[in-house]
């Protein structure tokens, strides 16, 4: 990611610039609180951030990095000074899994249920996670 300073600050509105404009499949859709920012490299190339809202709350921030063999989720919680609360809203292990060989997650642009999908000896195991402005629930 970019570095902090006049030249990280530069870097990242040059990225969020590209989302605006959808260059390098990347997205910013401020009205459905999404952006995607794809950069490539063999690493986590993709970083995703949706926001879900809650009604007697602040929004839950997701993070999402896309990574080689095992995606990465982090729910972020405002009113707890952005601590993770992934582990108590979402009702699944994300822990990395040394058995599967890829673990993809798919955060909405709209809607607003997160799609985890999990491959493991060829065969593809798809769970779907709904928010009910509290937490995710198994759809």
């Amino acid at each position: 990611m970019s570095q902090a300073g006049p030249n990280g600050t530069r870097d990242r509105q040059q990225l969020l610039e590209q989302s605006k404009q959808g260059q390098q499949n990347s997205l910013y859709d401020p009205q459905n609180g999404y952006l995607r920012i794809v950069q490539g490299g063999d690493t986590c190339s993709t970083l995703t951030v949706a926001i879900f809202s809650r009604p007697a709350a602040s929004p839950l921030v997701a993070l999402s990095y896309a990574c080689a063999g095992a995606d990465q989720l982090n729910m972020l919680d405002p009113d707890q000074n952005w601590r993770s609360v992934t582990s108590t809203v979402l009702p699944t292990n994300l822990t990395p899994d040394p058995n599967l060989d890829q673990l993809e997650i798919e955060l909405p642009r709209f809607g607003q249920t997160i799609e985890i999908r999990r491959e493991q000896n060829k065969q593809i195991r798809v769970e779907r996670y709904r928010f009910n402005d509290q937490r995710f629930i198994t759809e």
